[in-house]
Order: C-alpha cells, then sequence, then structure tokens
C-alpha cells in the first residue's frame, strides 16, 4: 500500500502525522506482535482505581513519543527533506523505548528475584528489539539495530542531541507522559505549553540539544508540571497504596507458589514465577535469558485475571486476602507521614504482631531538576550556552533538592483491632501525621 502520509487520531494532540517515508519505515515495528502487546500494558498500573479515566497504554504513549521524536528531529534539522538514518534511529527509538515493561509497568519490576536483582523494563529492551529485528525487514537493519542498541546503551558517544531527544530532563518520553497522564487522570497539573517548548529547541556547535532564551519560561513551566504531576498523581497517597498492594500481592504469588499452582496451574503468569524460581541463584543476565520466553507474553490481564480467581478462592493465605482486597477495591487505610516520625512509627510497628502487608511505611522521592547529570542547556542571542539553573532562579531554587513522600498504610481490616488503634493514636498524640 502506498501511503503520502499517515494520520493517527489523538486525545493529546489532536493528529499525529507521519509523513509517507516516516510512516512506511514505522509500520512493520508497529505491527510486530512485541509491540502490539504493548496495547495490553497500562501506562498507569493500577492509578485508574484512584482516577478512573487513566486506562492510556504503552501502545497510546510510546506513537506518542515516536511523533514527538518526529518533531523535534525536523525542528533541529529544518534542511532535511529526505528520511536519513539519524531520522530513523530517532523515531523507531522513541516507539520502541518502553517495549520492555511488564504488566503493570513498573509495580512488576518489584517481583521477587527480579527486583532483588535489581532487574527493570529498561534491561529487557535488548532481548525484545533482538528478537523484533529477525522478522523485521527494513533496509539497513543492522546498522540500524546495531544503532538503536548503542542509543539505549549507558556508554554511548555518538552525537549528544540524539541521547538528550530520548534520555534527559527535557526529552520526548516526559513531554509525552506528563501530558498524556494528565489528560486521561483528568488532571490539569500536567498542563505546559508544548508547540513553544518544541520551537525554542536547537543545536549548539559541539550538537548538544539546547534551548533558545525564549524558552527558558517554557522549561521551567515543563518542569514544574512534572513536579505537580509526581505530588498529585504518581505519588499520590492512594495510589501509591494501591500500588504496594500490588506489590505485596505480587510477593506473596511467589512465596505461596504451592497453593496459587492449584488454581492457576496453566495460566502464563505461574509459568513465568516457576522458571523465576527455577533459576533464582542465576546471574541477573542468566535469569533473564532464561526467562525471557515466559516474560515476553506476560501482559495486565494475566494479572487481573490471577486476581480475579484467586479472590473467589475459599482460600486464606496472604495471597487470597490480598487479592480479595485489590479485587473488591478494598484499599489500605493512609496516612501522610512526618519524616522525622519514621524511626518512632517503625519502632511501634515492630512491637506489633502484624504482618508487613497489613501496616508499613513507605518512602520514596525524586529530584526534579539535577544539574550534576546532563543538565539543560540554554543559548544566548550571542551564541554563548549556559546551564538552565543560570538562567532561571525558579530552577537555581529547586536544583539538587530531593522531593521526598512518606506514607504509613494500614490494612482495612486491621485497621480497626486494637494494636493498630493503639499505633494510630500514639502517632497522632507525637503529631507524626501531616493531614491534608
Amino acid at each position: 500500500m502506498n501511503y503520502t502520509k499517515q494520520i493517527i487520531k489523538d486525545p493529546v494532540y489532536g493528529s499525529m502525522s507521519f509523513n509517507a517515508e516516516e510512516f512506511q519505515f514505522l509500520k512493520p515495528f508497529i505491527d510486530h506482535p512485541l509491540f502490539q502487546r504493548l496495547r495490553h500494558i497500562k501506562q498507569l498500573s493500577f492509578v485508574d482505581l484512584i482516577f478512573p479515566g487513566a486506562v492510556h497504554t504503552r501502545f497510546n504513549h510510546s506513537l506518542g513519543v515516536s511523533y514527538l521524536c518526529s518533531r523535534i528531529y525536523k525542528q533541529l534539522h529544518p534542511q532535511e527533506t529526505a528520511l536519513n538514518d539519524e531520522h530513523k534511529l530517532i523515531i523507531v527509538a522513541g516507539l520502541l523505548h518502553d517495549i520492555g515493561h511488564g504488566p503493570f509497568s513498573h509495580d512488576f519490576e518489584h517481583v521477587g528475584s527480579f527486583k532483588n536483582h535489581g532487574i527493570l523494563h529498561e534491561d529487557w529492551f535488548e532481548y525484545f528489539v533482538k528478537e523484533m529485528f529477525v522478522s523485521i525487514e527494513v533496509e539497513g537493519k543492522q546498522q540500524l539495530y546495531t544503532r538503536l542498541l548503542d542509543l539505549f546503551s549507558k556508554d554511548y558517544s555518538g552525537k549528544p542531541w540524539l541521547k538528550s531527544v530520548i534520555s534527559s530532563q527535557i526529552d520526548a518520553d516526559r513531554m509525552d507522559y506528563i501530558l498524556r497522564d494528565s489528560l486521561y487522570c483528568g488532571v490539569k497539573y500536567g498542563e505546559y505549553d508544548l508547540e513553544w517548548l518544541l520551537s525554542c529547541l536547537s543545536l549548539d556547535s559541539d550538537d548538544n540539544l539546547v534551548i533558545t532564551g525564549g524558552g527558558i519560561g517554557s522549561a521551567e513551566q515543563f518542569l514544574h508540571a512534572r513536579q505537580l504531576m509526581h505530588n498529585n498523581v504518581y505519588y499520590n497517597i492512594k495510589s501509591n497504596a494501591v500500588s504496594n498492594c500490588v506489590i505485596d500481592f505480587l510477593d506473596s504469588l511467589v512465596n505461596e507458589l504451592g497453593i496459587i499452582e492449584k488454581i492457576l496451574p496453566d495460566s502464563r503468569l505461574i509459568k513465568f514465577i516457576r522458571s523465576v524460581n527455577k533459576h533464582k541463584d542465576a546471574q541477573k543476565q542468566s535469569l533473564m535469558s532464561k526467562t525471557y520466553n515466559e516474560y515476553k507474553m506476560l501482559v495486565d490481564y494475566d494479572i487481573w485475571y490471577a486476581i480475579r480467581e484467586i479472590a473467589n478462592n475459599r482460600g486464606d493465605s496472604v495471597c487470597h486476602e490480598l487479592a480479595r482486597r485489590l479485587y473488591k477495591r478494598n484499599l489500605p487505610a493512609t496516612y501522610r507521614v512526618k519524616p522525622s516520625s519514621i524511626n518512632f512509627i517503625n519502632d511501634l510497628i515492630n512491637k506489633s504482631q502484624l504482618q508487613p502487608w497489613q501496616i508499613k511505611i513507605v518512602t520514596d522521592s525524586v529530584c526534579f531538576y539535577t544539574n550534576s547529570v546532563q543538565p539543560v542547556l540554554v543559548v544566548d542571542s550571542k551564541g554563548a550556552t549556559r546551564q538552565l539553573q543560570e538562567s532561571s532562579e525558579t530552577i537555581a531554587n529547586v536544583s539538587n533538592q530531593l522531593d521526598s513522600v512518606c506514607f504509613l498504610y494500614i490494612d482495612r481490616e486491621a485497621y480497626n483491632s486494637k494494636s493498630v488503634k493503639n499505633i494510630v493514636d500514639t502517632c497522632k498524640e507525637h503529631d507524626a501525621f501531616f493531614y491534608d
């Protein structure tokens, strides 16, 4: 089929337009089963239990990132009219950047031995891409494959702007997910002036991605939007409660596999966990190579199927209890803890007879801008380049500052027990909680 251009309707951008060369190049990758798998992995895991509209997928997001990569390339190289090797590399990199995600995205990275080995979705990238390139026929595919792996490696030594478009503090990935997550969650925190920010991107003499002076305000707005999305969506106290319940459920699946196998003997999730347990003492890469064939088959439905079947079973294991809570949306009671009170509360928890899945403190943090790793560069009208924090007092004030959250989660069915009431009352007496 011959295309003049391909327009994909999208809630975020209205229309995502790829020219004929771009789309004919991308189509084999889009159509590949390993990429189509991303249709069945939600971008925000179980966050739709809190924000009901958040049902968008890694597939939607990945198309959006590829589209932005195309727009950024054309902004930086307006004189290039044909689809050259760098253009191909950047748009396929944007398309495939999340190809290694497991079901429910980041939550699945906490499964048993995967957590112990620190296996993240980025680590799976090479496995997925290697399999895709076996069957995909594109011009110069061996060179493209090699450059793609290099671009995603920690030791990348190519043109700096290519890496920055894919992975930096203002990259196409963040540009898309901040807008997309904000829209689907039904909040305004993630809004920023994308069009102006794109128009202010440029290259310096060393092939670094830079922002012209007129784009400082848009960069500030973008970084502030990311901060607000973390505070109000990604680190939302109830969203985190769901995520931790899911993680506890997955851990219990691993620990109670003998019980669960009777309920789900042939499920893909059980086959995967069996494979992980069989090789749990293997080194990281060995474990991944031996479990990849099971891992690549998993999507969100496999987790939900397990939750539903286990929840409706009469067992009384921890796995059964957690499945019922997730299935019925019986989420933990939550408190925002003052950091100075963490040790005090942990001492109270340690003296109780409760299990970690029933009551625990969870902490996390993020730095919204750092000037020590890939700082955002600004170029002035005379061609002089400086770091963003040198041109923005707003950014200078938050540079390298960790924004931390700390939550206490209490299982709803344990909440009314005497021991939990004593813990909560004691915490209130010692002013250990923030109150919204």
